[in-house]
């Protein structure tokens, strides 16, 4: 919750809401901003297509600019610049349904259904921002990206920007969130627990590769890259039942995608075309899923 409400990421969350709305309703519409709405990037809207105002009531400030740099103390590795911040208040069985408007469903059930469950709520903070050639990629993208004939593929966008800042339909929303520009590639390691019998858990560790071509700004159009969104690959480090367990996957804007896992046990590569959407991953309890 405490990072939902410092409103990181603002123009992926502005993306999302639009998404949900009209995610159904896009036909063949294949119409870029017009150079009157590109206009207000940087004006009334963030260069990445956000509201820069705040809301009527105060809670959601005005973007003015972002964290450009690090504040005192902080070291990379540490994710969180805001570390000093207070609760607001929070959210707990006594006062849930004070807040419910606010919250998911499942949220308030499980307020609700466990003892102790409570929601801290911190101050939003909008601490997005991108390097300058991602604003400048993304002005020329809100009047020259367009998607194909077939109302879904991403025929035009450059690289290291956001293909449509000011989005007209559910599809380009969701390339916003897909080609979203976190760099070129990364490498973290995570762990997940997962639930066993008698109700212990046990921790599943991995590292993961991930390369993103359509964040460099030599790109400038999806053909550059081959028409790949992503390349990942993760090692399972533990537990020791499945260490040593990999995982590559060729994501692509305009087919499906390709999957491969080699398995220590059998010493094998094996395709794995299944692997997509919400198809559970193996060893996860059907907990965690491909699309996840």
């Amino acid at each position: 919750m405490k990072q939902l409400m410092h409103g990181r990421g603002t123009t992926i969350a502005g993306s999302i809401v639009v998404l949900i709305a009209v995610a159904f309703t896009a036909g063949n519409a294949k119409a870029a901003a017009s150079a009157q709405e590109a206009a207000r990037l940087g004006v009334d809207l963030t260069p990445f297509g956000a509201e820069k105002s705040a809301n009527k009531d105060g809670t959601i400030p005005a973007w003015s600019g972002g964290l450009t740099k690090a504040p005192a103390g902080w070291k990379p590795g540490h994710l969180d610049p805001f570390k000093e911040d207070k609760p607001l208040f929070s959210i707990d069985a006594t006062n849930v349904d004070k807040h419910a408007d606010k919250l998911p469903e499942g949220q308030v059930a499980l307020v609700k259904a466990y003892k102790g469950y409570r929601i801290d709520v911190y101050p939003t903070r909008r601490s997005c921002t991108f390097p300058d050639f991602v604003a400048e990629r993304t002005k020329k993208n809100a009047t020259t990206a367009k998607l194909g004939d077939d109302g879904w593929k991403l025929e035009q966008a450059l690289g290291g920007g956001i293909p449509f800042p000011i989005p007209k339909t559910g599809v380009e929303a969701m390339w916003n969130f897909k080609l979203r520009y976190i760099g070129q590639g990364r490498s973290v390691e995570y762990s997940m627990l997962m639930p066993e019998k008698g109700g212990a858990v046990s921790e599943v560790k991995q590292r993961a590769y991930e390369f993103y071509p359509f964040g460099s700004a030599s790109v400038n159009g999806p053909a550059d890259t081959g028409n790949i969104e992503a390349k990942l690959m993760y090692d399972v480090l533990s537990p020791s039942a499945r260490a040593g367990e990999m995982y590559l996957l060729h994501s692509f804007m305009d087919k499906a995608q390709d999957a491969w896992i080699y398995f220590p046990g059998q010493r094998r590569v094996r395709r794995a075309p299944s692997f997509a959407y919400d198809n559970p991953i193996a060893g996860t309890d059907n907990l965690y899923f491909v699309g996840e």
